[in-house]
């Protein structure tokens, strides 16, 4: 979602926002490197990830309290398993100087923040990734797995506002009817509009093994 052109989107971070997302882990969790679940993290910005050494639920957010630039680090202490849906919620209250973690309705974390949201450097990443994190022409730290719910709102959440978001969201999401395996992972597969995206698995029903698959972003 790019938001250089966007100045409606852009300016109504600046003063106070929230993230919402619930996702499902499509393998277990690697701690190894960073994953980002949505964000637009470069040199600036906010995102919801699963950091490198934890493999934690997390809400970062960079300020910059008197010019110095910092991230503000939110952990929830959950770590996803596979095939399980969690619903989360960064908030980054600007008023407060604080930013909050909801993890299902429920406060995980929370953490000073106060100062002038930092956004990122150049235009090339003034963009929300869903399923992983800006990078310029292309994402990285990508998410393996389902997002199925993806918000930002121009307005700092309360607790009663995030617990209404829970209740409405998605509890049952069922099991897929189609299991894919041997899944071929491209280490790079930059593409535009337009073009087509080999894929290469097993379990894919009605179709060859390997097909392609045509981009829309």
């Amino acid at each position: 979602v790019d938001y250089v052109t966007n100045r409606r989107l852009r300016e109504a971070l600046l003063d106070g926002h929230s993230m919402e997302a619930q996702f499902m882990p499509g393998a277990d969790n690697d701690a190894s490197k960073d994953i980002c679940v949505m964000s637009a993290m470069q040199s600036g910005g906010m995102g919801i990830i699963l950091p490198a050494g934890s493999g934690d639920i997390c809400w970062w957010v960079s300020v910059s309290p008197n010019g110095v630039n910092r991230w503000c680090k939110v952990s929830s202490g959950v770590v996803p398993r596979k095939g399980e849906y969690y619903h989360v919620v960064g908030i980054w209250d600007k008023a407060a100087g604080k930013a909050l973690l909801y993890v299902n309705g429920e406060l995980k974390g929370s953490s000073d923040a106060s100062g002038e949201l930092v956004q990122p450097a150049t235009n090339d990443y003034k963009w929300l990734c869903v399923g992983g994190d800006t990078a310029k022409d292309a994402a990285e730290s990508a998410f393996n797995g389902d997002v199925a719910l993806a918000r930002v709102y121009d307005a700092v959440l309360d607790e009663s506002a995030v617990k209404a978001l829970w209740d409405e969201a998605g509890k049952d999401f069922g099991k897929s009817v189609t299991d894919i395996q041997d899944v071929l992972y491209l280490p790079e597969c930059n593409v535009s509009a337009g073009s087509m995206i080999p894929v290469s698995a097993t379990g894919l029903r009605g179709v060859a093994p390997r097909w392609a698959a045509t981009a829309t972003t």
